[in-house]
């Protein structure tokens, strides 16, 4: 299961460490700091909504610079791909 966690920060002085705390969590496979907002959004592949909600509670909800946080479960994916083209630089 994937899951988008979209989280507003207190104050932008935080957004580093903040990030890095998010990082650490097992589950989290991507953390990004976003443009326009003073948010960070993380990647989470869980094994299902009871594992999520743990993780809510007990390792983001304590953390004390995220001021909201919104959930978003896939339902489907169409495409999940980690390669790129880079053009060729020779």
């Amino acid at each position: 299961m994937i899951a988008f966690i979209h989280m507003n920060i207190e104050n932008l002085s935080q957004i580093t460490e903040t990030g890095e705390t998010i990082a650490a969590i097992e589950q989290v496979q991507e953390v990004h700091y976003l443009a326009g907002e003073d948010c960070l959004m993380a990647k989470l592949k869980i094994s299902d909504n009871k594992e999520l909600e743990t993780i809510l509670r007990t390792r983001i909800a304590g953390i004390t610079s995220i001021k909201e946080i919104k959930t978003f479960i896939v339902l489907s994916t169409y495409k999940e791909n980690a390669k790129i083209k880079l053009p060729d630089n020779t």
